[in-house]
């Protein structure tokens, strides 16, 4: 008889909501960040955007994002116990890890880039 496969747990994943009525969606990992930059008033560059901390209008739970985890693990759940039930195989679904937002500024360079001054033709000063 094959092991019992551990349920992973729902990590938390919020929504930032901005006074422009648009949300911006953060890890558990970024939620530090956000809540020292709403107390400094500095901007914060998080996986799925720059937030300016004025126009924050509230911090909620991304009860979507979460569900639809949820559901996915229950139904890789509800396959495991009905093949364990019925059939003589021994297969077991793996759960899959959460998935972790993606990092919108993995491949831009953030870096300001000194500006030259222009130079001048020959006669000019």
């Amino acid at each position: 008889m094959s092991e019992k496969i551990k349920r992973p747990n729902i990590p938390r994943c919020y929504l930032v909501e901005l006074s422009s009525r648009r949300s911006v969606q953060i890890d558990e990992s970024e939620i530090a960040k956000v809540k020292e930059s709403l107390s400094s008033g500095q901007f914060v560059k998080v996986k799925q955007g720059i937030i300016n901390p004025s126009f924050v209008v509230d911090i909620t739970l991304d009860t979507k994002r979460m569900s639809d985890f949820r559901i996915e693990l229950d139904r890789i759940e509800q396959h495991n116990k009905f093949n364990s039930m019925y059939n003589d195989s021994n297969y077991q679904r793996q759960y899959p890890e959460f998935r972790q937002l993606k990092d919108v500024f993995a491949d831009v360079n953030m870096r300001l880039e000194k500006q030259r001054k222009p130079e001048l033709p020959d006669g000019l000063t």
